[in-house]
């Protein structure tokens, strides 16, 4: 039989919960609002009634001859309906949940307010406990983060990554940490690693150039975009959908020797002026008489990871890797990897592919690149080097 707490358990918030109570005070609005908040929860808990409606009862008694009291009521329910809309579920701590097992909450919410919260996160209801009740049974494994019950098994995962820490500030928080707490798998697993990875380190470097390509976009007033990666273009695509985007048939072989069919493919997709190309790494290293004789121009390209010594004047890019360490454009590859396989030639508009014996990565090869990722991990925060590179290059701006 297994206990859980509730916040920070089960569920948690996407951001500080100070920042929620600046949100209020900006957004209600309300002025001095955090500050009268945190006052009123501080004496809630000195007198050992630590409850929602407590807090705002002395909310009320702060305040009184100040304001309209009945805004009181009113400010309590924003708080919860924020609380819950902000709301993220801690997916593998709720999949781990028996017939069985019991809840133990210290929270501030009643059993009406928290029911909220397990419709909004398909939570079942168990039976529930204050952490002060003598009735309270003792479990054989306690799954939360007080330090003072017996037989913990401490719960972390609410705590932001040094990812989240960076990106803290950005539109793409919610998304980010979000989708990290929906890892359904159990953290003993490989399967848990490879997904906490991907979402910790590779869709946040996706997001971030998707959101620099956006901005590339409206500065030179392009409206069509060519990605030359399958996984970068369906990301762009639900992210900006107002914005043509076409998943663009290429490669470094094709360059090599490109078929009459596959310039007018090129020609007819590519658009002087108006269409940008952008590529992770790889497809564009050749020389600009190259390009210029496959496209009738010299394409404008951008490029996530440029590594190579010479460039031309329409190709732009967002970090540079010219040292001899392979392993972050091994990296940049992996991103981009294309299940459809190597385009080789094109022959009357049709495809004609290379396909790798294995064209689906195996979960140890994909754990292999996991654990190479973390050889890109700075001492000083655990987030590739490529990511911080990414956000002080002003992906965001």
């Amino acid at each position: 039989m297994k206990s859980f707490e509730l916040m920070d358990t089960l569920f948690t918030r996407f951001c500080k919960r100070e920042d929620q109570f600046e949100f209020i005070e900006k957004n209600y609005p309300y002025p001095e609002f955090k500050q009268i908040r945190l006052t009123a929860e501080m004496m809630s808990r000195l007198r050992g009634d630590f409850k929602l409606d407590t807090i705002y009862e002395i909310f009320k008694g702060l305040i009184h001859g100040k304001k309209d009291l009945e805004i009181v009521n009113l400010l309590k329910e924003y708080e919860l309906n924020l609380e819950i809309e902000n709301s993220l579920p801690i997916q593998c701590n709720i999949n781990f949940i028996l017939h069985d097992d019991f809840f133990i909450t210290d929270d501030y919410f009643n059993l009406e307010q928290l029911k909220r919260f397990f419709d909004k996160h398909c939570i079942p209801e168990q039976k529930m406990y204050r952490i002060k009740d003598i009735d309270m049974p003792e479990s054989d494994i306690h799954i939360g983060t007080n330090s003072k019950m017996k037989n913990l098994n401490l719960t972390n995962l609410h705590a932001f990554t040094f990812t989240e820490i960076l990106l803290y500030d950005s539109p793409i928080l919610k998304q980010i940490r979000g989708f990290r707490l929906k890892n359904p798998y159990p953290q003993t697993d490989s399967e848990y690693k490879i997904y906490h990875d991907q979402v910790c380190y590779d869709l946040p470097i996706l997001l971030l150039f998707c959101i620099q390509v956006k901005s590339i976009l409206d500065k030179e007033e392009r409206n069509r975009v060519l990605f030359c990666s399958n996984g970068l273009y369906v990301l762009f695509s639900s992210l900006f959908p107002e914005i043509e985007s076409i998943l663009f048939s290429t490669s470094n072989l094709i360059h090599l020797h490109p078929t009459s069919s596959y310039k007018n493919y090129v020609q007819k997709v590519y658009q002087d002026k108006t269409t940008l190309i952008v590529d992770l790494c790889g497809f564009f290293k050749k020389d600009v008489n190259t390009y210029q004789s496959i496209f009738g121009c010299i394409p404008r390209v951008h490029v996530l990871l440029h590594d190579f010594e010479f460039d031309y004047s329409s190709l732009t890019y967002c970090i540079e890797c010219l040292e001899t360490n392979q392993i972050p454009k091994d990296y940049i590859d992996r991103l981009r990897y294309d299940s459809r396989g190597v385009l080789f030639s094109m022959v009357d508009g049709l495809e004609l592919r290379l396909h790798e014996t294995q064209t689906t990565p195996s979960l140890k090869h994909l754990l292999f690149f996991s654990q190479e990722l973390s050889c890109l991990a700075t001492f000083e925060f655990d987030v590739p080097l490529l990511i911080r590179k990414l956000i002080e290059k002003g992906c965001l701006n």
